[in-house]
């Protein structure tokens, strides 16, 4: 029998990793856009910055402004 076999397993939980420097990059944007229309949501600001040329999901958008 293996002397470690009831050892627990624990895969994936390393140091929180930082943001990118595209992410802060986008986190700026979004913050200046969210100064000027404060009631846009995350569709609204994914549209807004896919305009602006940034290939963004509405989900990493949505990441992004719950950080902030």
């Amino acid at each position: 029998m293996c002397p470690d076999r009831h050892q627990p397993v624990v895969v994936g939980h390393g140091p929180a990793s930082s943001e990118t420097p595209l992410n802060l990059a986008l986190m700026k944007l979004i913050d200046a856009q969210f100064m000027e229309t404060p009631f846009y949501g995350s569709r609204q600001m994914a549209r807004h910055l896919r305009n602006q040329g940034y290939c963004v999901s509405r989900k990493r958008v949505r990441r992004l402004m719950a950080k902030m």
